[in-house]
């Protein structure tokens, strides 16, 4: 327990997911780590192989939620929340991510985290818990949508939703090919697509010739504050350098305003300079860059 009126608690499922949910979009112009997808999409990815009530706590007061961290075990890697700064929630729930961490038998690889490279006051803190800096880390490429014009120039391929459930097998194959190597398995993207927050409409192929899935992005959308987040983004490989992929981000980018959007986030690998460039090329620019710290239990 955080003071005498914070306290946390375990994941307890989908209950909670949709307390998320409200929690990150309330705070998002506060504190924009985290956009509704993120949430949605890593609890997801966590869930196939993982408990998420062993690795997601939420932090409550008076039975509201007022912070969240996610442990996960897949990279591992620690990300949270809160409402407002408070140091003690986030030393507390440092101190749980490294006991996972030393639990799960992880303590000679290392437990990354991440901070704006504006953001002294979180840099500080990962700091003084003994993380140091990758020199690595991500972009957050931000698009406004109010005066958006799809660019000119784009490869003619139809772009699509998923008819239904019924192809939640092909939409995860494709998924598979693009991210390897993957744990989404068939069973678990139809679990995906009864997720809160999903929306089929907004799971768009491109298809090739003879209507095979040439590439695909699955886009979040926050309608209290009008933002779009493409999350992921992939062309499976027979299909790359085709113009695929810049075809399903403007169907997306489309579709995002017509539902009233004003802006649509993506995130990218700092040093993926096809993926950046493929981003900037229908309108997206760098917003924010979040820098890598690791921490190693024990020195390699």
């Amino acid at each position: 327990m955080v003071g005498a009126s914070i306290v946390s608690q375990p994941y307890r499922g989908e209950a909670d997911l949709l307390r998320l949910r409200e929690f990150v979009m309330e705070n998002y112009r506060r504190n924009n780590y985290w956009h509704v997808g993120d949430v949605v999409w890593r609890i997801f990815l966590i869930s196939i192989d993982f408990d998420p009530g062993e690795n997601i706590r939420l932090f409550e007061h008076a039975g509201r939620v007022v912070a969240f961290a996610i442990y996960d075990p897949r990279e591992p890697s620690i990300g949270w929340q809160l409402a407002l700064r408070d140091t003690a929630c986030e030393e507390e729930l440092l101190e749980w991510a490294a006991a996972r961490f030393v639990r799960l038998g992880q303590p000679r690889g290392r437990l990354l985290a991440g901070a704006w490279e504006t953001d002294t006051y979180k840099r500080a803190l990962l700091e003084r818990h003994g993380f140091h800096s990758t020199g690595q880390g991500y972009r957050l490429n931000v698009l406004d949508l109010r005066d958006w014009r799809a660019p000119d120039g784009l490869a003619n391929y139809p772009v699509r939703c998923l008819t239904g459930e019924e192809e939640h097998a092909i939409r995860a194959q494709a998924h598979r090919e693009v991210f390897r190597p993957s744990r989404v398995t068939d069973e678990s993207y139809l679990h995906l697509m009864r997720m809160p927050g999903y929306e089929r409409g907004l799971d768009l192929l491109a298809e090739a010739p003879g209507g095979q899935i040439g590439a695909f992005c699955l886009i979040w959308e926050d309608a209290l504050n009008n933002v779009g987040e493409f999350e992921p983004v992939g062309t499976r490989p027979a299909f790359r350098r085709q113009g695929m992929a810049r075809a399903v981000l403007v169907e997306g980018l489309r579709r995002l305003q017509v539902r009233g959007c004003t802006s649509a986030v993506v995130w990218v690998d700092a040093d993926n300079t096809p993926a950046i460039a493929l981003y900037e090329s229908v309108g997206f620019r760098c917003m924010q860059r979040d820098i890598s710290y690791e921490y190693r239990d024990h020195p390699s």
